[in-house]
């Protein structure tokens, strides 16, 4: 895990580091860490496809791992205030 960490301070635009981190957590059975990872990353991404990709992985966790299928809704539609469809129709 201090590997991981690590790598995420030397490099905080590379995305898939705090989801590698949240399945660690998950194989480990410590569910709130593993929410926890990617919530944080999804408050520090700057570029909109992160945020997206953070977005739906995290509403995955939620409603396949934890079975909280309001919790997954809840984020999916606070993704959607901060980036709105667009005309064509897709979410990025």
């Amino acid at each position: 895990m201090k590997v991981l960490s690590d790598l995420e301070a030397l490099h905080p635009e590379l995305v898939r580091i705090p989801v590698m981190k949240a399945g660690i957590y998950r194989r480990m059975w410590n569910l709130s860490k593993a929410a926890e990872a990617l919530q944080s990353a999804i408050n520090n991404v700057k570029v909109r496809d992160h945020y997206v990709y953070l977005t739906m992985k995290l509403a995955r966790f939620k409603a396949k791992v934890e079975g909280d299928f309001n919790a997954a809704y809840e984020v999916l539609q606070q993704a959607l205030k901060k980036y709105p469809v667009s005309k064509t129709g897709r979410f990025c």
